[in-house]
């Protein structure tokens, strides 16, 4: 009776998620050229071990190319260059170009309204590659990359955001 209790409760599962699969319907019309963004970034950096905090934030700047697969789902690519990281004598001593996906919490957990919402939270994970430019020799070293997005949306077509992205980047050298 046990075992004929388990088919049975199998078989109901799976039904079920059959047919909540025939009740979604798709978006037409999307193309491979939709849902792109590129984004400039400009903000801070400094170490997160052996130093103190404010004393050595150092200014980086880059872009962010990422693909909205679906509406929680998003991939990229993120380059960062910064400034004052060692003690070379270049205008820029560190590039980092990484690999990220990210993640949409706010339609994963609250579900997708058919229009972004003012303010949405993303999760952002992904691997890379950093570069120090060094007196006497360089250095490249991978990188892990993450953090969350905290997206304001500035327009009414909600094509401007204001974005605040605190992420760790680690050297896994």
């Amino acid at each position: 009776t046990r075992r004929v209790m388990k088919k049975i409760a199998l078989l109901c599962i799976l039904c079920s998620c059959w047919l909540t699969s025939l009740a979604q319907v798709t978006v037409q019309g999307s193309a491979f050229l939709d849902n792109w963004t590129f984004s400039p970034t400009i903000g801070v950096m400094a170490p997160l071990k052996h130093s103190a905090f404010f004393e050595h934030l150092r200014p980086t700047y880059g872009w962010e190319l990422s693909k909205k697969i679906t509406t929680v789902v998003s991939l990229g690519v993120h380059g960062t260059l910064s400034h004052n990281m060692s003690h070379s004598s270049n205008m820029v001593d560190a590039i980092q170009l990484n690999m990220v996906g990210k993640f949409n919490i706010s339609n994963l957990m609250a579900g997708y309204v058919g229009k972004p919402r003012h303010f949405e939270i993303e999760a952002e994970a992904g691997a890379g590659w950093g570069h120090h430019f060094l007196i006497g020799a360089d250095d490249n070293y991978p990188i892990v990359r993450c953090g969350l997005n905290f997206n304001w949306f500035v327009n009414k077509a909600y094509s401007w955001a204001i974005a605040f992205r605190p992420a760790i980047v680690c050297n896994t050298e």
